[in-house]
């Protein structure tokens, strides 16, 4: 087969064109120092990248929301320590007043007493960048009012529920101590209601109750069967004498029970959670949670347990003027204190729980990144000293081809005579 002139000048064309294309590439890829400068350079590597960076924007939004919320909690967990000491300084009081020779300074006492209150109240209603700590779901309202005359302190309508972040896809974590479950009264309901049982049945439990003054009522609580999984809660509250001062209740509860697990599904067609009772008249104020209550083919059970038998804040006010009133606080005033600061020491140590798992969370992400940054890296990042060498190489490619065509390509009719 004969090699024209032709033929020739078009190969060496195609090879110049081939390598001046892949001088380009190495040239704009020692500019960009990234492999892929276009979806075409690697459509497998292009894939590649945007689902990494898709995975980084989601990790990162991930870390963000966690250091968010560490900051929240380690502002929770200051205002709970310093809340410590101050109850431990007003059991230390209440020690102290106990001696009969310190009770000729009552009204000091109740002072001191008083500014404790105050502080674990500003406390109570402590702020983290411009968000109340205890607010619950609500972080924009002061979650504790205190009455005109400073003799009672009310929980607002926000001071509870949980607030939670996603840590991954899939997964949820809660932050906050909400100002009902540290501060207030929780009813707790437990154990199984009968499966078996027929429609109509009626379970009943009760509890003790306190108002925010320290007197005694009943809380009685009824669990109709009305079908299959399906009970009607309704609840009343009784004087000693047995008079009901709540009336008849405002509305009943519809609780539904998984079928498969016999946890509790709903609670009036809503995931189940903490509600509040609140009965201003009377200064009752407190929370029912059934979230523990199941349902299975054994015979009903109910458990019921109260944290606390009176908020922290109106057990202060009762000390104070009973102190004013030259009166040495009862026993039962004094553990009411106590079992407030043991709640308190679990609250923290719950506090302390969350920061650990988010801190374990966040250095888990971080990895997560590291090793999508290094895998994009891989694909997509230029090793300059290899890609400079590159260019070298085909420019000496090029300069050669240019010297050889110069010698073969400018030929006449002479030369073939």
């Amino acid at each position: 087969m004969r090699i024209s002139d032709q033929m020739l000048a078009n190969k060496y064309l195609t090879n110049m064109n081939s390598t001046k294309s892949k001088m380009g590439k190495l040239q704009q890829q020692i500019a960009t120092q990234q492999k892929i400068n276009n979806p075409s350079d690697s459509p497998s590597g292009t894939a590649s990248l945007i689902r990494l960076g898709s995975q980084f924007e989601s990790t990162q939004t991930y870390i963000n929301s966690i250091t968010r919320s560490l900051a929240f909690l380690n502002e929770t967990q200051f205002a709970m320590d310093t809340m410590q000491n101050e109850i431990n300084n007003v059991m230390v009081k209440l020690v102290d007043f106990a001696n009969p020779t310190a009770q000729q300074n009552n009204a000091l006492f109740a002072d001191q007493i008083d500014k404790s209150l105050s502080i674990i109240m500003d406390l109570a209603n402590y702020q983290s960048d411009g968000k109340y700590i205890f607010g619950g779901t609500d972080t924009t309202k002061a979650p504790f009012l205190v009455s005109d005359d400073g003799n009672s302190v009310s929980f607002a309508s926000n001071s509870s529920g949980e607030q939670k972040i996603k840590t991954s896809t899939n997964i949820t974590q809660k932050i906050n101590i909400s100002g009902r479950e540290l501060f207030g009264t929780i009813v707790s309901e437990s154990g199984a209601m009968d499966k078996t049982a027929a429609l109509g049945s009626v379970v009943n439990s009760s509890t003790k109750i306190y108002d925010a003054t320290g007197n005694e009522y009943t809380l009685n609580m009824q669990y109709l069967k009305l079908d299959n999984n399906k009970y009607q809660f309704s609840y009343d509250i009784v004087d000693g004498d047995s008079n009901s001062i709540y009336g008849a209740p405002p509305s009943s509860s519809e609780l539904i029970f998984d079928d498969a697990t016999g946890n509790l599904k709903t609670i009036n067609g809503e995931s189940p959670a903490i509600f509040d009772i609140k009965d201003p008249e009377n200064k009752i104020n407190f929370s029912i949670d059934m979230r523990s209550l199941k349902e299975n083919a054994a015979p009903s059970s109910i458990t019921t347990s109260v944290n606390q038998k009176n908020d922290i804040f109106n057990t202060l006010i009762i000390i104070r003027e009973k102190i004013k009133a030259g009166e040495v606080p009862d026993e039962d005033l004094t553990n009411q204190v106590k079992t407030f600061f043991n709640h308190l020491l679990n609250k923290t140590s719950e506090v302390g729980a969350m920061i650990n798992q988010l801190g374990n969370t966040e250095e888990m992400l971080n990895n997560q990144m590291t090793n999508m940054q290094n895998l994009a890296a891989s694909i997509n990042e230029v090793d300059l000293a290899k890609a400079i060498l590159e260019l070298q190489q085909q420019d000496y490619l090029l300069q050669f081809s240019n010297k050889v065509a110069s010698m073969i390509l400018p030929r006449s009719i002479l030369d073939y005579m």
